[in-house]
């Protein structure tokens, strides 16, 4: 597939390993893209990769995008107790995190996130750009926040609720 083996391509030359590299270059399909990206999240948003323009040509309008929990340019997402979400481009969600859920949250670009989190729920969440987070925190949540680029995270937490913010200023 000419897509993949330009992805492969770009991604060698943002210093993807030797194995990803050739397992990239060999898929035939987008959700096995799809798969790669959210399973290799740490090296996408590290190197921004791919960039926004091409997320927006090659995948915005493919349905198992959004499958994915991965959101490029979506208007009014609603989203509930995910183990992966990623907002990128000009995304806006309503994130809800509750009971004894476990979720990762990427925001990405100029995204803009709500995220309720509440009962023993945990959560992770990466910050980047120019990117936009409000967080309210109740009950026994957790929340664990990585500002890349300084983001604007505003926060209102009950007292057992725990939201830690780690500056990660690249």
């Amino acid at each position: 597939m000419k897509l993949a083996r330009n992805l492969a391509k770009s991604a060698k030359a943002a210093g993807i390993c030797k194995d990803w590299h050739d397992r990239l270059r060999d898929q035939n399909d987008i959700a096995g893209m799809l798969a790669m990206y959210v399973k290799g999240i740490d090296f996408c948003m590290e190197h921004d990769w791919p960039d926004l323009e091409t997320l927006r040509r090659e995948f915005a309008g493919d349905p198992f995008v959004s499958d994915h929990g991965i959101f490029i340019d979506k208007k009014e997402v609603k989203v509930e107790n995910r183990a992966m979400t990623v907002l990128l481009g000009a995304s806006e969600a309503a994130i809800r995190q509750n009971g004894w859920s476990v979720g990762e949250i990427y925001v990405r670009h100029n995204s803009v996130a709500k995220l309720a989190v509440s009962g023993n729920s945990y959560t992770v969440l990466d910050v980047y750009d120019k990117s936009v987070v409000r967080i309210i925190a109740t009950g026994n949540a957790k929340v664990i926040v990585k500002n890349h680029n300084n983001c604007t995270i505003d926060v209102e937490h009950e007292p057992a609720a725990v939201v830690k913010i780690n500056n990660q200023i690249i």
